[in-house]
């Protein structure tokens, strides 16, 4: 999809925007009075709605990574946010933990759009900065490997939370009122999976 130079500075400060609202949330879990769940979700959500947005409206080609670099202060701003998470990854590992936890426990009182919103989310932003170069403890790496010492368990965490978002979205369908998102990734298999009929016999 071809940008017109025009829309580029709309573009960017969507983008300035959704950024800014990330590393918020971020920062946000290290607040004492605020559960850690409430900025994850809030991180992933937002990001995951801020992309279709921008996804609408520039087409289904729009990738938000391309002007990570475009100008410095766009530079500046995503290495603050990509930073700024590694240095909460405990917390985000902690997160997905207890989201497969209660998918496996809970996962009838989980809605199940709610549920996919989420992953794409995750998705969204772990694409985002897949190769997005990030310093914590002055050792450099990139989202894509993460075995930088210490940060291998995310690649575990996200293996493992997909295994049970497999198996939950096998039990469980979108509601009749709900619907697969327009212009969603196919990569996003978590809601074909969630729309199939599940009709169940009992004997």
């Amino acid at each position: 999809m071809v940008i017109l130079a025009k829309d580029t500075p709309k573009i960017l400060s969507q983008i300035a925007v959704t950024l800014s609202r990330a590393k918020f949330y971020i920062n946000h879990i290290e607040r004492n009075n605020v559960p850690y769940s409430f900025p994850m979700e809030r991180l992933f959500e937002n990001f995951n709605d801020s992309v279709m947005s921008m996804r609408r409206e520039h087409g289904i080609d729009f990738d938000v990574k391309s002007y990570l670099t475009t100008t410095p202060q766009m530079s500046k701003l995503s290495k603050a946010v990509s930073d700024t998470f590694f240095k909460n990854l405990c917390s985000v590992i902690f997160f997905m933990e207890i989201q497969q936890e209660n998918m496996a426990d809970y996962g009838y009182l989980l809605r199940p759009s709610s549920v996919c919103r989420l992953r794409s989310g995750m998705e969204f932003f772990f694409t985002t900065f897949a190769y997005k170069p990030f310093t914590c403890h002055g050792r450099v790496g990139v989202y894509k490997n993460l075995r930088v010492e210490n940060y291998r368990p995310f690649i575990f965490t996200r293996e493992e939370f997909d295994v049970e978002l497999k198996l939950w979205t096998s039990k469980y369908q979108i509601l009749e009122d709900e619907k697969i998102p327009a212009n969603i990734p196919e990569s996003h298999w978590w809601w074909s999976m969630a729309a199939q009929d599940k009709q169940k016999t009992f004997s």
